[in-house]
């Protein structure tokens, strides 16, 4: 899970109450697998995500779920503020690739100013 490294993994119960999306599988490798294939889909959710915490003024923001239903697991992952340059960074990748210019463009001036 390279690419999502600036996120944080928890397995506690803060964000229950939260709308997010949720990714269910089986087990833990698929999960892995999952993130290989599609990984580079997460990041305008992402992208969005990081731009609503800076908006909001948020230490940490919770961007997805997955569920493990082999064994009714559930983990949030979190980007903290630390890590939105590097979320971000992630971002400009995955858009350049698509050639999103525009998003580029709103993600370097983020980096730069942190604003929106």
């Amino acid at each position: 899970m390279k690419e999502l490294s600036f996120l944080d993994k928890l397995n506690e119960n803060t964000y229950n109450k939260v709308d997010l999306p949720v990714y269910i599988v089986e087990t833990q490798d698929d999960w892995s697998k999952l993130y290989s294939n599609f990984g580079h889909k997460f990041m305008p959710e992402i992208f969005d995500t990081v731009q609503m915490a800076i908006r909001e003024d948020l230490l940490n923001v919770p961007v997805f779920k997955v569920l493990f239903v082999n064994n009714d697991e559930c983990v949030t992952f979190v980007c903290n503020r630390n890590n939105f340059d590097e979320a971000l960074i992630s971002c400009i990748r995955f858009f350049e690739e698509i050639e999103e210019f525009e998003k580029c463009r709103q993600a370097l001036n983020i980096i730069d100013n942190e604003e929106i």
